[in-house]
């Protein structure tokens, strides 16, 4: 049961398997994006410098950047699948934030402790009655 307006994350109430498959989730594509990542740079930089000293320079220019344009676009998809992630595990949850008090809790607050203050500044005075009665 799915309940709205709570805390959102509550790591005590997660099962030890549902942590180690997050965590095992989120290692492999951690891993993953920084092989892509070196693989990429490697792969466009030696391209890049084959094309810079061949003769044709023209032809290597436009090829290089098709290639990196299927790079950018790998990489706006990328991040347009990690948007979707990201809107299916936390989009319908509220964040933490502290609601604007209601008018008739603040009264009902501020008159508690008016009595809680009255009563511990008159408690510690003796009581007048007692003292004049004799």
């Amino acid at each position: 049961m799915v309940r709205r307006n709570k805390i959102i994350y509550c790591p005590n109430k997660i099962s030890k398997y549902r942590h180690g498959l997050e965590f095992a989730i989120k290692l492999f594509l951690s891993a993953a994006v920084f092989f892509l990542t070196l693989s990429l740079w490697g792969y466009f930089g030696s391209y890049f410098y084959r094309g810079l000293f061949s003769e044709s320079y023209f032809a290597n220019t436009v090829e290089i950047l098709g290639k990196l344009l299927v790079a950018a676009l790998f990489v706006f998809f990328a991040m347009f699948f990690w948007q979707q992630y990201n809107i299916l595990a936390f989009g319908g949850r509220t964040r933490r934030r502290v609601r604007p008090p209601n008018a008739s809790i603040l009264y009902c607050c501020q008159k508690n402790m008016a009595k809680k203050t009255k009563s511990a500044a008159t408690s510690s005075l003796p009581n007048i009655s007692t003292v004049f009665a004799k």
